[in-house]
C-alpha cells in the first residue's frame, strides 16, 4: 500500500472510491470539474492523498495548513477514510508518517483526527514513536428513531439559508455558543463564524445531490433566538444522521438542551433518517446526560480521536 496525490492518473479511482453510487453522467461532470481545478491550481494535488492498494484507490487522507496566530498547523479534513478490507495497522501508520514529514519541512504544528468507523484507531506504539499526544477524544451515542414520538417543546424554530442577514444571526449565535462551550474543540470555529456557516450550507447541498438532506434553523424561545439545530441526514445508504446543537450561555441550565436535541431527533426521522449517530467528547457530562435522557446509547467501535504534536524542521 502506498499514498499518491490525486492527478489524472489517480482520478477515476478517487471518484470511485468517494461516490460509488453515482451514475455515470453525474461521474462524467465530477471529472470534468475536478480536472478544472486541478489544471487551474485551485485543487492542490499534494493536499489529496490516495491509499492505493494494488493498482486500486482504497482510501483517502485530506489535508491542509492553518495558521492561527504566530503557529502554523497542518490538520487533517476530517478523519482519514478507507475500505473496510483496507482497515490495517500500516495504513494508519503510513499515514501519520507522511503527515509528519509533510508537517516538519514547514515546523508546523501537527494535528491528527481519527474516526475509529471510518478508519480505525492509532496503535498504542506509534504514540510515542511519531511525539504524539492525544488532546481530544469523543464518544459516540446512537438510537433508532423508528419508535421515537413526536414531543412538546417551548423552544420553536426557523429555518435559515444563504441570505446573508440570515448568515450574520446565525454566525452571532455561533460565536455565542462556540465561545462559551464545554466542547474543547469549539474554539476551531470562532476564527470565522460566517464561514463555517457558510461551509455548512454547502455540505447540505451536497448531501442533497447524494440522495441526503441537511436542514438549518434557528431557535427561539420566549421570542428571541437563543440557538442553533442543524440536523444532517449524511448516510442516505444506512439511514443515517446526525446534527449540530447549541445554545446560548444564557439559556443552559434550564433542560432546554434536552428539549432541543429532541427537538432534533423528531426532525431527523422527518427527513427520514432511521438511526441517529451523535457523540460528544470525553468529560462532556451534561451532553452525556441528554443522550441517556433522550433514549440513546454507546455505539460500540463509534470513538474519534484528534492528537497533536510539535515538530522541529528537519
Amino acid at each position: 500500500m502506498n499514498l499518491q496525490p490525486l492527478d489524472e492518473n489517480t482520478l477515476l479511482g478517487y471518484i470511485a472510491f468517494q461516490f460509488p453510487q453515482i451514475g455515470l453522467q453525474e461521474q462524467q461532470e465530477k471529472i470534468k470539474k475536478i480536472s478544472e481545478n486541478l489544471a487551474s491550481g485551485r485543487l492542490i494535488p499534494e493536499q489529496y492523498l490516495l491509499f492505493v492498494d494494488e493498482n486500486k484507490v482504497c482510501g483517502l487522507l485530506r489535508w491542509h495548513f492553518q495558521n492561527r496566530g504566530d503557529q502554523k498547523i497542518l490538520e487533517t479534513l476530517g478523519s482519514p477514510s478507507i475500505s473496510l478490507d483496507s482497515k490495517k495497522p500500516e495504513a494508519i501508520e503510513l499515514a501519520i508518517e507522511t503527515l509528519v514529514t509533510i508537517a516538519a519541512r514547514e515546523s508546523a504544528v501537527l494535528k491528527l483526527t481519527f474516526d475509529e468507523a471510518q478508519f480505525g484507531n492509532i496503535p498504542d506504539h506509534l504514540v510515542p514513536k511519531f511525539n504524539l499526544a492525544l488532546t481530544f477524544q469523543s464518544q459516540g451515542y446512537g438510537r433508532d428513531l423508528r419508535n421515537l414520538e413526536p414531543g412538546k417543546s417551548v423552544l420553536t424554530l426557523e429555518n435559515f439559508g444563504a441570505e446573508e442577514n440570515d448568515l450574520q444571526q446565525a454566525a452571532n449565535l455561533l460565536e455565542k455558543i462556540q465561545t462559551n462551550s464545554f466542547d474543547p474543540t469549539a474554539s476551531e470555529d470562532l476564527d470565522d463564524p460566517l464561514a463555517v456557516l457558510e461551509e455548512r450550507i454547502a455540505q447540505g447541498e451536497r448531501l442533497a445531490a447524494t440522495g441526503g438532506a441537511a436542514e438549518n434553523y434557528l431557535v427561539a424561545y420566549q421570542g428571541q433566538y437563543v440557538g442553533l439545530l442543524l440536523p444532517r441526514y449524511s448516510h442516505p445508504l444506512e439511514k443515517r444522521g446526525g446534527m449540530f446543537l447549541g445554545l446560548i450561555p444564557e439559556t443552559r441550565g434550564q433542560g432546554l438542551g434536552c428539549e432541543l436535541h429532541y427537538l432534533g431527533l423528531t426532525r431527523l426521522k422527518e427527513m427520514g433518517v432511521a438511526y441517529y449517530w451523535g457523540e460528544t467528547f470525553e468529560g462532556n457530562s451534561p451532553m452525556k446526560r441528554i443522550f441517556l435522557t433522550n433514549g440513546c446509547s454507546v455505539i460500540p467501535g463509534a470513538n474519534y480521536w484528534e492528537y497533536m504534536t510539535k515538530l522541529e524542521r528537519v
